[in-house]
Order: structure tokens, then sequence, then C-alpha cells
């Protein structure tokens, strides 16, 4: 899949999903160049972007057909995924080229299927272009990599957690908590969310997506009623049985 935009006179930019050999040469030959100049960059890694290249995960951006930048990813589940490496050339860089390629892939998944995307900030500076392109952290229980940022993004609509004092008394809810049940006895949850159906039926309105580790509890009740009490990975109505979020749709 090739997309052309146009964003200034004499200036088209194409993002192709689809790369070719001759593409990705060009690629090879300026990661290796700044290399050289200026020992950073990704040429280090050009084994892994070779890998994602023959697997068809790598998209590519290209100035009047100058290849500037690329970006890769790889599937968790069949509804999230992770930004693997994004990059644009040095001479390229602040014209708002990366948030172009961001953006496309971004819809690209979307289109795919896939509800969230995550990534690690490395070189740690790119944090602040991430979190302008609506990226965020993930709860600091949750992190796995002590000395790595980790954000997420969320590619569709879905229920924001509500306040204790904000629920009402005999509402069905689904209640999460950043620990494992044993630690969680006497406490309060963590996340609440409030549930709303569609219309004779148990469908949410909007689906509950949120980062979260199996081990967690989650407790689901309508008022004093408890439906469910138990780790995370034990909840049979969850989207994904394996990966990083709580997805739920249906209940």
């Amino acid at each position: 899949m090739e997309k052309s935009i146009s964003i200034k006179m004499n200036t088209t930019i194409n993002i192709n999903f689809k790369p070719n050999e001759s593409e990705f040469k060009q690629i090879s030959e300026w990661l290796y160049s700044e290399y050289k100049k200026y020992n950073t960059g990704f040429y280090c890694n050009i084994g892994i972007i070779k890998q994602h290249f023959d697997e068809n995960r790598m998209a590519i951006m290209s100035v009047n057909k100058k290849v500037i930048g690329f970006i890769t990813w790889a599937f968790y589940t069949e509804f999230s995924a992770v930004i693997v490496i994004a990059e644009v050339h040095s001479d390229f860089r602040k014209y708002g080229y990366g948030k172009i390629i961001a953006n496309q892939l971004l819809m690209y998944l979307k289109n795919a299927g896939i509800m969230t995307v995550d990534l690690e900030c490395s070189p740690t500076n790119s944090i602040h272009f991430w979190k302008k392109n609506k990226f965020r952290k993930f709860p600091e229980n949750f992190k796995i990599k002590k000395d790595n940022v980790e954000l997420f993004r969320m590619l569709v609509d879905s229920q924001k957690p509500k306040s204790i004092k904000d629920t009402e008394i005999n509402a069905e809810v689904i209640e999460l908590w950043s620990s494992e049940p044993w630690e969680t006895t006497d406490s309060n949850p963590d996340w609440q969310w409030q549930l709303k159906f569609r219309s004779k039926s148990k469908q949410l309105v909007k689906p509950i997506i949120f980062p979260c580790k199996f081990d967690w509890r989650i407790r689901w009740r309508k008022g004093d009623e408890v439906i469910f009490d138990d780790k995370v990975k034990r909840f049979n109505k969850i989207k994904v049985k394996y990966g990083s979020y709580l997805i739920i749709e249906n209940l």
C-alpha cells in the first residue's frame, strides 16, 4: 500500500507499506553514514530492521522519491501491537515528517483491527515527540523494564474509569486493582468502570481497554452482588488472554 501526501508546494511525501530492496538499501546507507559520522542512530539494529522488512512489518517515507524515514512494528496479539523502531534522516528532522509516518502507521494498524499500541522510548529524549502524539505512560505498577520509559496509546474510543464517588450505588461495575487479590482484601479498587450496555444486549456501548498485568485483581459486580472476583487471567470475559491489556467488549 502506498499513499501520497502533499504538504507544501513542490513537495510530495509517499508512505509505502511494501518497500522494495532499493528503498531498504537507501535506508541502510544513510543509517550507516549517520553511525560513522556521529556514532549514533539505529545502524546497530540493522539486523532487526532487515527482519522487519523481510516480514512486511516496515513502512518507509520518501520525499520527492528520496527515502528519508521508516517505521517498523510487531504484533503482541491480534488486538495489540508495538512500534519497534521509528527514524527520520537527520537532514529532515523537525519538519513534521516523523508525525506523518507515525500517524499513517497508527491508521494502518487501526484498520487492521489493532486496538492498542505501545513503545519503548529509546533514546529517552523521544518521549516528548510521542507524548505530543497522544501516547502516555503506563501505570507505575505495570512497568516491566524499570529503567526504560514505556508509553501506550489506544486506537479506538474506550470507556474512561470513574471515581468511586461518581459511581451510582447500585450500578453494574468492573473494578481493577494494581495488585494480586491476596494483597487487596480491604482496599478500594485503583480503577472502576460503570457499565453501560447497548439496548437489549450485554455489549458495552464503549469497550473497556486498559493496560494491566494478568495477575492483578478484577471484580465484576452489580450493587452488592459479586459476579466475579479473581485474577484478570481467570476472567473469561476479556478479549485478550495473554498480553498487556484488559479488553472487554461484551459481558
